[in-house]
């Protein structure tokens, strides 16, 4: 596996959801990782990137996150915030 360098440059949203059926994180972030900006988007388990394809409608400009990034991102994320508590 390479390794993987990811930097929290901002979080535009980050929260919690609770309700009697359902417990998800939500968030908005603003990474690099091994160099390059990336917008993140997290609705519950399911992860998301911004990619812009020249082209298309934006529809289909968001991709899923590949499943090797997703633990990595994650633990940057909580160590950004607990570092902006």
């Amino acid at each position: 596996m390479d390794e993987i360098k990811v930097e929290v440059l901002n979080v535009f949203e980050h929260f919690e959801y609770k309700s009697e059926f359902n417990q998800s994180t939500n968030g908005l972030y603003e990474i690099k990782m091994n160099g390059d900006k990336a917008m993140i988007f997290r609705n519950g388990d399911s992860w998301g990137v911004l990619s812009h394809w020249l082209g298309e409608p934006v529809t289909k400009c968001i991709n899923f996150m590949r499943g090797d990034r997703v633990e990595v991102i994650e633990n940057a994320i909580k160590k950004n915030l607990e570092l902006n508590k």
